[in-house]
């Protein structure tokens, strides 16, 4: 089979979104199927994609965001003739903003069917509604794929048709694992790893410090990512600004993109997710726990299912909730390896890809 992927930026720097969508196109090709990417921007995946036999080819756009614009439907015209032998393939596409592209390869060149990996919470408004590019192709889909019941219920209740949606979890392979280290309290190291936007819970956590460093004298926060457009710019600053206002320069500290998140978390002793928006995943939540490093979530989506959690033991609500969880974990209450052996029956990544290479040769 032959499976063309569209994708805007192939790079870790965006996420578990593109770490997840490289794991199953790399395990396809395994697989047999034939791959082609296309991509607008050339991100770090690009050679390792390359490097895996997958045929890449780069393309103007996706979509017609300016419709004024000659320039933007040229642009749309060059991408859809530079993607070959779309006759017969399955379009795979792993949000719904590329479905424009998709619509028109399946339209007018021949694609057997297109399958949308629903990644991120559902768009506002009935999407069955709209007359918009999405809205007008949303028929043309023939699968939709969701991590879990919760992104099910909120993305059917947004538009996408129930019976086309298939719940199938991200998968992980659990081939690199790190043991549990004892958490030395006289010196408290906390990790968030993620976007820098809001909706990440970036500057709730930074609120929540002070009420941490009260009780624990010595802990330090330290803040993976990079902002990555002009309001994640601006967003990264407020931070910066936040953390000038409440004192914790010496405190919190902000370390950059981290391409490979287990060899950075390993070195610390709590993860924090603190999102406060419908996460469809939280890809950091598996990825914690390969590391080795008890994570502590915000109760928010799916987290309770993902780390089979508890409030007040690794799920927290308010910030004295964030302490008293902290405190659980540091009293040697928290054991990773149990973590890690219910994941594994839920995440494995061969099952998940089998039910994903199924679907798609159907």
């Amino acid at each position: 089979m032959h499976i063309i992927a569209i994708e805007y930026e192939p790079s870790t720097k965006r996420g578990g979104q593109e770490r997840s969508y490289f794991d199953i196109l790399t395990r396809l090709k395994a697989q047999g199927h034939t791959i082609t990417l296309a991509y607008v921007l050339e991100g770090n995946l690009v050679a390792q994609y390359q490097a895996l036999g997958i045929t890449t080819v780069q393309i103007p756009c996706i979509n017609i965001f300016n419709k004024g614009q000659a320039k933007a439907w040229i642009d749309f015209i060059k991408s859809f003739r530079r993607i070959k032998n779309v006759k017969g393939a399955t379009i795979y596409i792993n949000q719904i903003m590329d479905l424009p592209l998709a619509a028109a390869l399946k339209k007018f060149k021949g694609a057997k069917k297109i399958v949308c990996h629903l990644r991120l919470p559902p768009l506002s408004g009935d999407l069955s509604r709209k007359t918009n590019q999405l809205g007008l192709f949303l028929p043309l889909v023939n699968a939709f794929i969701v991590a879990n019941q919760n992104m099910f219920d909120a993305h059917t209740h947004s538009g996408i048709p129930a019976d086309k949606t298939h719940i199938i979890p991200n998968g992980f392979t659990f081939d690199t694992l790190y043991p549990q280290k004892q958490i030395d309290t006289s010196n408290l190291k906390l990790a968030y790893i993620g976007r820098l936007e809001d909706g990440k819970g970036v500057k709730e956590l930074i609120k929540a410090m002070p009420l941490i460093k009260a009780y624990f004298k010595q802990v330090y926060l330290s803040i993976a990512g990079a902002p990555m457009n002009p309001n994640q710019a601006l967003y990264l600053s407020q931070c910066k600004q936040l953390i000038q206002e409440l004192d914790l320069n010496e405190t919190i500290s902000f370390v950059g993109h981290q391409a490979e998140p287990l060899t950075f978390l390993k070195d610390f002793d709590i993860t924090i997710f603190p999102s406060t928006i419908n996460e469809s995943f939280g890809r950091v939540l598996v990825e914690s726990l390969m590391a080795g490093v008890p994570v502590i979530s915000r109760f928010i989506g799916a987290a309770q299912e993902i780390i089979n959690g508890q409030l007040n033991q690794d799920l927290f609500e308010t910030n004295q909730q964030l302490l008293t969880c902290i405190k659980h974990v540091v009293a040697n209450q928290y054991k990773v390896s149990d973590k890690i052996d219910y994941q594994k029956q839920r995440y494995a990544v061969t099952h998940v890809i089998d039910q994903i290479s199924n679907l798609i040769i159907q």
